[in-house]
Formats: C-alpha cells, structure tokens, sequence
C-alpha cells in the first residue's frame, strides 16, 4: 500500500513528517514499515495528493493518508518503471471489484 500523509499520534515520533520535506522517507515503526513519499512526481506535491486520498485509521491514535486506487493506477503508469507495470493488472482489477461491491454487485 502507498502511503502519503502523517501521523497524528505524537507518540510515534512522525507528525507533520511529510509537511516538512519533499523527499521519500522509508520508517520502521512499531507499527512495522511505511513508506512516507513528500512528492511523487516532479509535477505533484503532497497538497496536490492530498485531495486524492482516503484517510485510515491504521492503529489507535494514528492515522495516514492513503491514495485512492484511480490515483495510484495514474500515478504508476506515469513512472513507467517495470515494477510499477507489473502490479497496475492487480490495482485495476482491485478498483473494478471495489466499484462493484460499492455498486452492490456480485
């Protein structure tokens, strides 16, 4: 999962983290690894994400920004790395299936 955001539990040591740097940022927490990325793109900031995430409560008192799928797909196709191209199959049927269960289809 890409993670984009921050936490707002001050006991993890990571508020504001993004805010703070453009950079990539690979943690381990007690929650285990993140992946914190300050920009994706030369073009997409972190406000520019923002509006293009779901919020998680990952644990008690922490909470991060998560892109949306449609996003996500957008966003490794642009990189055009092989490793981005082999799992954009498994993101696009991931949404497909998830607007199928917000449609209520089987």
């Amino acid at each position: 999962m890409l993670i984009t955001g921050y936490s707002q539990n001050a006991e993890s040591g990571l508020t504001n983290l993004i805010s703070c740097s453009p950079g990539h940022r690979l943690l381990m927490t007690k929650f285990g690894p993140v992946d914190f990325l300050g920009s994706v793109t030369k073009q997409r900031t972190y406000e520019d994400l923002l509006p293009n995430t779901i919020e998680m409560e990952v644990a008690a008192n922490l909470r991060v920004y998560v892109l949306n799928l449609e996003l996500l797909i957008i966003l490794k196709e642009e990189a055009g790395r092989d490793k981005d191209a082999a799992v954009i199959p498994i993101l696009r049927r991931t949404l497909e299936e998830s607007r199928k269960r917000d449609a209520g289809i089987s």
